[in-house]
């Protein structure tokens, strides 16, 4: 199952970021606001093939809610694909770290992991729903249906 997490987390994340980065011509510094999915895979990769049980239980959260979460408010279709399989394996990530942390009796390392990882996770996201609100890049280049101003998301 590790090796099957290594490999995808590693091909998956470069077939979304060439897509990202060659095909939408989305600039790298807004592939984290845009696409973090990419950036968390690629440390997924790192933390299992260097066996870094720590970096792993940090980014659980942030594994959870972009991939877990992901699941369910991402279409199913089209050019969506692809980050929905992310998004299935990162939830395959995610029980695999949980599981292997239960089994190894890493209890107080998990939860300091996930307190730390979810402290950081909602700093980053109310960063970047304080950078997407503002206006001041175009995202809606990457996704047409997102509204600038008091509303996001709202059909009229």
């Amino acid at each position: 199952m590790k090796r099957f997490l290594i490999i995808s987390n590693l091909v998956l994340s470069l077939l979304a970021g060439i897509y990202l980065l060659r095909i939408k011509s989305l600039p790298p510094e807004d592939l984290i606001y845009f696409q973090p999915e990419v950036v968390l895979q690629l440390l997924s990769f790192i933390g299992l093939l260097s066996g870094n049980m720590l970096l792993l239980y940090f980014i659980l959260p942030f594994l959870f809610y972009y991939g877990t979460m992901g699941l369910f408010f991402q279409v199913w279709e089209g050019e969506f694909f692809l980050f929905q399989l992310e998004h299935l394996l990162m939830t395959a990530s995610c029980a695999y770290i949980f599981v292997s942390a239960i089994i190894r009796f890493h209890i107080l390392n998990l939860g300091i992991g996930i307190v730390a990882g979810t402290f950081l996770l909602i700093v980053f996201v109310s960063f970047y729903q304080l950078e997407v609100v503002s206006g001041q890049k175009d995202y809606q280049r990457y996704v047409p249906q997102l509204r600038y101003g008091t509303r996001l998301n709202i059909r009229d």
